[in-house]
């Protein structure tokens, strides 16, 4: 066996840190992405168009229940092995996922091919868009068969926390994504021109993944014969309950849409589809955190340094939510003027943004609040509990939205939605991780949710002052600039509310060395 493990001479909380921080400048393009791409799709799709363009990726995104949580698995076993210095164990794992998601890509596409001509009969879509809905469902399902082949490669990359190359080829994917989608919008092409370009970047993406993992694993060859019945039987059983979870996630997070779509016109899948999107915007810089601890909690437990992790679960979570918080209560204070000046269209404002409120709701008391908990569960393989929490909310779910959409409508869905999540993963499942790890629950709450709920006073009031005075939000630079006053707001006090006295020594030390280089640059520069 050629490879050899990196060593990791820096102390593991800067480690951390670094690994998240290259994951929030991945992030933050596709905020960028998102933000400038998603109106502009709407404009030039129309409503109809949009909403099965939302509702393809809905359906797609169920591919994912094949996955069987292998993908997590492998991510849990190559960061343990890794950890232990097991390396030939890493190449086990590796061949053995490799074959298996070799058979799911053939399976998935088997299944597209075989229903992409009459899924459109699900759903209320006219005749005009159904050849389009076929041909974006083939396309989709061709894309998934690939990645899923790659998922070992990524998932190793993760393993070996490797987020600087993760996230630089994520960078330039969704570059790519956005400037193609862009141009070929712009040139008058509609949904099916538009999905050949997003399979192109996709393609792109995994041979960049696959590159970047033959450099962090040099020594690997892939041989069938390499694979593992006894390893292939571990990662099953770690990935039984990861299976559960998965399909249980993909029925509570696209059951909406997919519902909607059903009951109701595809135009209403697309005014669902633009605060969920906003939202997912908005906590994708927090939810990022979800890969890198996952793996620095199989690290942990590899090393029996448990006791560690609860300490690790509570601040990262406090920390996700003194970022957001800010943001929550801007896109609160001005949903119709975000949506107005964003979207363009009266008609969002009608339907899209009333569902803003209900939906943050979600996003500060799960999303964001509880963003690692889920995570380290994974981490230490304990994520039984959770699976079947996810397994009860996806049951409740399906039921409840079949008899609230009829009724009514998109806001009903979303307080289904938020209300069932806040149950399961707001409350149960962060109670489950402190009977795993014997932690008091009551003070894992209350750490988490105390302080920057305090430090988001500050943003409330200088927010509605702002809105109510100077900034009413009349255009995308008045809300920008309320932004960033409500930044302020919140984020300075909560670098000394929030943070633990050491994250706030190595925050400040951090941007001390950031504007020493800066200063450093503008003096090299010539005078004019």
């Amino acid at each position: 066996m050629v490879m050899t493990a990196a060593s990791s001479a820096q102390p593991r909380t800067v480690r951390f840190l670094r690994n998240v921080l290259w994951s929030w400048m991945g992030v933050a393009f596709a905020m960028f992405a998102g933000l400038i791409l998603s109106p502009f799709m709407i404009r030039r799709l129309g409503e109809e168009g949009y909403g099965i363009w939302a509702l393809v990726f809905a359906l797609i995104d169920y591919y994912d229940i094949l996955d069987f949580g292998f993908r997590s698995a492998v991510v849990k076993y190559t960061a343990h092995y890794r950890a232990t210095g097991e390396l030939d164990q890493v190449n086990t794992v590796i061949n053995t996922a490799l074959v298996y998601f070799s058979l799911i890509g053939a399976l998935v596409l088997l299944v597209t091919v075989l229903v992409f001509r009459s899924l459109h009969n699900l759903f209320q879509i006219t005749l005009a868009y159904q050849p389009q809905f076929a041909a974006l469902i083939l396309l989709v399902g061709i894309s998934w068969a690939l990645g899923a082949v790659c998922h070992s490669f990524s998932a190793s990359l993760e393993g070996f926390q490797r987020y600087d190359l993760y996230n630089r080829t994520w960078i330039l994917y969704n570059g790519v994504r956005a400037i193609g989608c862009a141009v070929v919008l712009l040139l008058g092409y509609g949904l099916v021109p538009l999905g050949m370009t997003v399979v192109a970047s996709q393609v792109m993406l995994y041979a960049i993944n696959y590159r970047n993992f033959r450099k962090v694993v040099p020594g690997y060859r892939f041989d069938p014969r390499g694979a593992s019945r006894a390893m292939l039987a571990r990662l099953f059983n770690y990935g039984k309950h990861t299976f559960l979870a998965n399909s249980s996630w993909q029925v509570v997070s696209q059951g909406p849409a997919v519902l909607i779509g059903h009951f109701l016109p595809a135009a209403f899948v697309g005014y669902y589809a633009v605060p969920s999107r906003l939202i997912q915007i908005s906590v994708n810089a927090t939810d990022s955190v979800i890969s890198v601890s996952g793996s620095q909690t199989a690290e942990l437990t590899a090393k029996d340094e448990v006791q560690t992790i609860p300490l690790l679960g509570l601040l990262v979570n406090r920390y996700c939510l003194m970022i957001f918080m800010p943001i929550a209560v801007i896109l609160a204070l001005y949903r119709n003027e975000i949506i107005e000046t964003w979207i363009r269209n009266p008609v969002y404002v009608m339907y899209s943004a009333p569902l803003l409120p209900i939906l943050l709701l979600g996003a500060i008391f799960v999303l964001v609040g509880q963003v690692n908990t889920p995570a380290i569960l994974y981490g230490l393989g304990k994520h039984q509990g959770y699976a079947r929490g996810l397994v009860v909310e996806a049951c409740l779910s399906a039921a409840l939205l079949a008899y609230t959409i009829p009724r009514y409508g998109i806001p009903g869905a979303a307080c289904v939605a938020v209300a069932l999540m806040i149950l399961d993963r707001g409350i149960y499942t962060p109670w489950y991780l402190c009977r795993v790890l014997r932690f008091p629950y009551a003070r894992y709450m209350t750490e988490i949710y105390t302080r920057p709920l305090l430090a988001a006073l500050p943003v409330i009031a200088v927010a509605y002052g702002l809105k109510a005075t100077v900034l009413p939000g009349r255009s995308l630079l008045e809300i920008a600039v309320a932004a960033m006053f409500a930044a302020a707001a919140g984020w300075g006090p909560g670098a000394f509310l929030v943070l633990e006295r050491e994250h706030r020594s190595l925050l400040i030390g951090q941007m001390a060395s950031l504007t020493a280089w800066l200063t450093g640059v503008f003096r090299r520069q010539p005078a004019s």
